[in-house]
């Protein structure tokens, strides 16, 4: 074999390899590439879902599912005792940017039901996380009421602590704000 073959094939082989080394490089920084994009997509996804304020958890879900059979009797209380709740939400005041939310409590006999504690959760549907808590007071007989930011118009959720000389019940109603 002449000198002038023997370097045209070291120069094929060196690019042959030069060549395998690009394709490694490529191929591996590819990968790496994909990966680190799934990795990246995971931690966004993870983060949007944490800070949304949408994205909510049931407030001590997990001790009223151990302690179900109280819970139940205290959601079946009113029901029990005859109750008729009457939930009201008032128009919005622009000053001050609230709104009256009122209960009418009615007994068996359609009397008034005085003498209560009652505490509240309010929350809109869109905004699960973000929930004020109001404490209701008698303004007539049997009509426990309270100033909250229902500065969205939809659906709210209202659950009710109600304490008397009954014991403690609780109830929970969807109110429309318009």
């Amino acid at each position: 074999m002449s000198a002038e073959t023997m370097t045209t094939k070291t120069l094929n082989r060196d690019e042959l390899e030069l060549a395998e080394r690009r394709a490694r490089h490529f191929w591996v920084s590819l990968i790496v590439g994909l990966l680190g994009l799934q990795v990246a997509g995971g931690i966004t996804a993870i983060f949007l879902s944490v800070s949304d304020p949408a994205m909510a958890i049931v407030p001590n879900y997990h001790q009223a599912a151990l302690n179900w059979d109280a819970s139940h009797r205290a959601h079946q209380l009113t029901q029990q005792l005859g109750w008729q709740i009457h939930p009201t939400v008032g128009a919005r005041d622009d000053a001050a940017g609230s709104r009256t939310v009122s209960f009418e409590f009615l007994d068996k006999a359609g009397q008034p039901v005085s003498g209560l504690n009652i505490g509240a959760s309010i929350y809109h549907h869109a905004r699960g996380a973000v929930v004020e808590r109001l404490r209701l007071t008698e303004t007539q007989a049997g009509v426990y009421a309270a100033e909250s930011r229902l500065e969205r118009s939809g659906l709210w959720q209202v659950s009710l602590q109600i304490e008397g000389a009954h014991g403690t019940a609780t109830e929970t109603y969807e109110l429309n704000a318009k």
